[in-house]
């Protein structure tokens, strides 16, 4: 991977995760960035307070021009994300978590099957 590519995912991610945490209206803003590597495994995990739009479909977040921010010029990012991702045979996974946060997990691996399941 280029390393530019990982900056454009991570930024990506990232920078979505700190516009959704500021949504939050009272002290509990926070995110939580976790890289591990086993094997020839790379898991790349972005935690944040937030709550994801129940008006978008899963897979959709991925398509190009697709945000919930609704204004123009945007719905690039995620769709970036994914390209990345697939271009190295990963996956990525977005999900709301039981204790209301965000979790998205991203698996770059040589072998499909050991990553997470994939949403897309």
């Amino acid at each position: 991977m280029k390393p530019w590519e990982l900056c454009d995912m991570i930024g990506n991610l990232i920078d979505n995760a700190i516009e959704a945490a500021m949504l939050i209206n009272n002290s509990k803003q926070w995110i939580k960035v976790k890289i591990n590597k086993s094997g020839n495994k790379h898991m790349i995990q972005i935690e944040n307070t937030g709550k994801l739009d129940k008006n978008i479909h899963m897979k959709d977040l991925f398509k190009l021009g697709v945000s919930t921010k609704g204004t123009m010029g945007r719905g690039y990012g995620l769709y970036i994300v994914k390209q990345i991702v697939e271009k190295y045979n990963g996956v990525v996974n977005i999900e709301e978590t039981d204790s209301g946060t965000v979790l998205v997990t991203l698996c770059l691996t040589e072998e499909k099957k050991q990553c997470v399941k994939s949403i897309i």
